[in-house]
């Protein structure tokens, strides 16, 4: 049993990899940030990373859950995170569409927006998306593990809040500057004590467009010797309206009314402030921005370089392979591709491989290696300069897979929509339209629950074996 993470450890690719071994090459993580907040959109990130690159956990050290970060380290995180990605996009649900639609299918909109922005231009689909610990029904098709406590427990989910936390932040400094009464900035829409008082005093806007609806109540209290009754002290109503009208030119107009009861009094009273009963306010606003900076001079040019003397078309490579546990692996099969065409390698024992003659093209191949005791590897390789090439490489050992596969019904007979849950490992899925189900699992042995709304919950232990398949159909009785 292990112990609680540290609040400054990093996400783990424990998951990623149980999943990358049995040929889930693109896997999505997926994050949410601002569904609780007072103002502003809900925001989702996407991220996926190549796990392919044995670095990558090194590369992104300090990822963890974005609410354990300050905003400073979540920038820079958020760079080296955009830099290694295979993939990675931000999408948003406005405020109107989470009012119409309500948070929870908001967020799953800001979550499609998100992935759709991740592939723009890719020439490739996810084979599997991480979620924090819920399920995407709209996007059934693809498999989906639903994952609690998902943006501490996975690297990829943690990566994705960190990019759409930074997004949203971004997004409220830029409304701060737009309404700064409200300190969007200090409080990002939430409802802090600040925020609390902000509205108190300044009251509420609408924000449709390039419009805004604005209203106040406010009233002051009279006190003292000679004061008034309260109903007499001032009560005012306020609406305005403005509309951008361009770049930096704001139209305003903003009506306001007395409501209370104008007090009597006569000579040698107190003196009592009397407003008018309506006040109108027309103006134009222009907000000052700084000018745009200066390019830059371009650079001098350089002198030209004479001529290099001509390089060589082909190059010894050598590549040394051994796996997790240190053993070198003897039965592989290896290739170098270079410049899209495929060269075998000749095994020549002991964990080596090698080519006398392998072509050095544009400069860059991938090394692949494959074979039953070990994971699919590939590197990248550099084959410029003419002298031999030596090569390290390390593949994780191929685990052997099982799984746990089934049928949940109620006593009729119907097929349910249900969620299964799998312990320790933490995995959930769904089942689908005819309410089936399959998880994938190392041997050992889980508790499984299956949950299903309306239905009494069920709770079974299975053992699973190398590569061995648990067939478990349950028949859900309705709850009372």
């Amino acid at each position: 049993m292990t112990g609680k993470k540290s609040a400054t450890q990093s996400a783990s690719l424990r998951h990623e990899r149980q999943y990358y071994a049995l040929g889930c090459d693109k896997i999505f993580g997926l994050d949410e940030v601002g569904r609780g907040p007072w103002a502003g959109p809900v925001a989702a990130g996407a991220v996926c990373l190549p796990l392919s690159e044995k670095r990558i956990s090194t590369i992104l050290s300090g990822v963890r859950d974005s609410k354990q970060l300050t905003p400073r380290q979540r920038v820079q995180l958020a760079e080296r995170i955009k830099d290694a990605a295979a993939a990675w996009g931000v999408g948003s649900a406005s405020s109107q569409e989470i009012d119409e639609h309500g948070i929870d299918r908001a967020t799953r909109m800001a979550m499609g927006r998100a992935l759709d922005m991740a592939l723009q231009g890719r020439d490739f689909q996810p084979d599997c998306l991480f979620l924090d610990s819920l399920l995407w029904p709209e996007m059934r098709h693809i498999p989906q593990v639903s994952i609690v406590g998902g943006d501490q427990r996975s690297l990829s989910i943690a990566a994705a809040s960190i990019i759409a936390k930074v997004w949203r932040d971004d997004l409220m400094r830029e409304l701060d500057k737009q309404y700064p009464q409200y300190e969007f900035g200090l409080h990002k829409g939430y409802g802090t004590a600040k925020h609390r008082a902000i509205l108190a005093a300044f009251g509420m806007a609408y924000d449709f467009g390039g419009s805004v609806l604005k209203g106040e109540l406010s009233a002051d209290l009279l006190v003292g010797s000679g004061a008034p009754p309260a109903a007499e002290s001032p009560l005012r109503a306020a609406l305005g309206f403005a509309q951008d009208l361009g770049k930096a030119l704001v139209f305003d107009v903003t009506v306001e009314g007395v409501f209370s009861s104008r007090p009597d009094f006569g000579p040698g009273d107190p003196l009592i402030p009397i407003e008018p009963r309506v006040t109108g306010l027309i103006g134009l606003r222009y907000r000052l921005e700084p000018p745009p900076r200066a390019a830059p001079p371009p650079a001098p040019a350089e002198p030209t370089a004479p001529a290099p003397p001509p390089k060589p078309t082909t190059v010894p490579l050598e590549l040394h392979l051994i796996d997790d546990d240190g053993q070198e692996v003897a039965d592989a099969t290896v290739e170098l591709e270079v410049d899209g065409k495929k060269y075998p390698l000749t095994n020549a024992g002991n964990g080596d491989y090698r080519i006398e003659q392998a072509p050095i093209g544009s400069g860059r191949g991938k090394l692949r290696a494959s074979g039953e005791s070990i994971n699919p590897i590939e590197k990248d390789v550099q084959l410029g300069g003419g002298a031999p090439v030596k090569v390290e490489a390390q593949a994780p050992v191929a685990l052997p897979t099982a799984q746990v596969r089934g049928l949940v019904r109620s006593f009729q007979g119907k097929p349910l929509m249900a969620k299964i849950r799998v312990e320790p490992s933490g995995q959930e899925v769904g089942t689908d339209d005819k309410g089936s189900f399959v998880v994938d699992v190392d041997p050992g042995e889980y508790q499984v629950t299956i949950e299903a709304e309306g239905y009494e919950t069920q709770r079974r232990t299975v053992k699973v074996g190398k590569q061995g398949v648990v067939v478990l159909n349950a028949d859900l009785v309705k709850g009372k």
